[in-house]
């Protein structure tokens, strides 16, 4: 797997000198910042995974006090954000640095934590069942949901031989 990290690092031009981050003492071990996106695991979603867990726990004790829900409701907001931000940096992981990311399933250590990508998925979405009304609102309050696979009415006669309908 080292290899693979060189090759992809390598296919870069070295800089002429250190980059804007380095000058002000940030990453200066790296000949360029985008080489972050090269050491991206799954298993950084376990920690999004963890905070939602954390609100889901909140939100679901058996005894609530002032604040609790509220506090929830942030650590929901920051695992939310914690996902998108990170799923966005794994896309750009895999469009930079594909040799890397395609040697993580082929790691017998790192290729098992592809499991919590979808874990932390499912805990910001318990959490948005559980908490989402309370930021988001209720939508479509008081109508009735729309079911495309209802029909409107019932295509089979009622008992008798006539179509309520008609």
């Amino acid at each position: 797997m080292a290899s693979t990290l060189r090759r992809d690092t390598a296919a870069a031009a070295p800089p002429a000198g250190p980059h804007a981050l380095a000058r002000i003492g940030a990453l200066g071990d790296l000949e360029h910042p985008r080489q972050v996106l090269g050491h991206v695991t799954p298993n950084w979603y376990a920690s999004i995974m963890g905070t939602g867990i954390v609100a889901t726990a909140a939100v679901s004790l058996p005894v609530q006090f002032p604040g609790l829900r509220a506090f929830a409701s942030v650590v929901w907001a920051a695992a939310a954000l914690l996902l998108a931000g990170l799923t966005v940096v794994t896309v750009l992981h895999w469009r930079q640095h594909r040799q890397t990311a395609r040697g993580h399933h082929l790691d017998p250590v790192i290729s098992h934590s592809y499991g919590a990508p979808p874990m932390a998925m499912l805990t910001v979405g318990a959490g948005t069942l559980l908490l989402g009304r309370d930021v988001l609102g209720r939508l479509g309050h008081g109508r009735r949901p729309h079911r495309p696979w209802r029909p409107a009415r019932p295509s089979v006669p009622a008992a008798g031989g006539h179509h309520p309908a008609s």
